[in-house]
């Protein structure tokens, strides 16, 4: 399965760039939860972050709920300067 995260940096609140993709590789069949930790830098001063994170779609053929859309569950998000 492949999910999308883009990063978006701002420094009023308002208007936001887009700062990185990142397109990780998990292991499709995987049953276990995913945890995965991925770090960019910002490369300048930024006071707002917004993270879009893209679900897969509808569970492919293999998987038990097969044609029902995934979930996409996001515990944590720490921002470091």
């Amino acid at each position: 399965l492949e999910f999308r995260r883009v990063l978006f940096r701002s420094k009023d609140g308002v208007n936001y760039h887009a700062l990185k993709t990142i397109t990780p590789v998990e292991d499709a069949k995987a049953e276990e939860a995913i945890v995965k930790d991925l770090y960019t830098d910002c490369g300048e001063e930024v006071r707002f972050i917004r993270v879009k994170a893209v679900r897969y779609g509808a569970l492919p053929s293999w998987h038990i709920s097969a044609g029902e859309e995934s979930w996409l569950f996001v515990d944590e998000i720490l921002i470091e300067q």
